[in-house]
This record gives C-alpha cells, structure tokens and sequence, in this order.
C-alpha cells in the first residue's frame, strides 16, 4: 500500500489597479518627449511604501 502525503500552499495576491496618464510633446511634427505618470490604487501605494 502506497500512501501520498501532500502539502497544499495557497497563496493570494492583491489585486494592482494602475491609471496611466501619459503626454506627447512635439516640435515641427517630431515627437520630442513623453511623459507618464501612474496613479495607483490606495492600498498597492501603501505596499510599496512599507517595502522602503
């Protein structure tokens, strides 16, 4: 008789909503920079405080 013993590791992860703005510049039709900002949402902005 055989028997199996297994371990069952459930692991959950937060859910990261991030509001991307991003802004085009231009001079005689050539695109000169971008810029972004992201906005994320409360709770991912508190998690990546506490790791600094």
């Amino acid at each position: 008789m055989l028997f199996f013993v297994s371990t069952i590791t459930l692991f959950a992860h937060l859910h990261t909503f991030i509001d991307i703005f991003s802004k085009i510049y231009n001079n005689e039709n050539r695109i000169t920079s971008i810029s972004m900002m992201w906005k994320f949402n409360e709770m991912t902005s508190e998690l990546l405080i506490m790791e600094i």
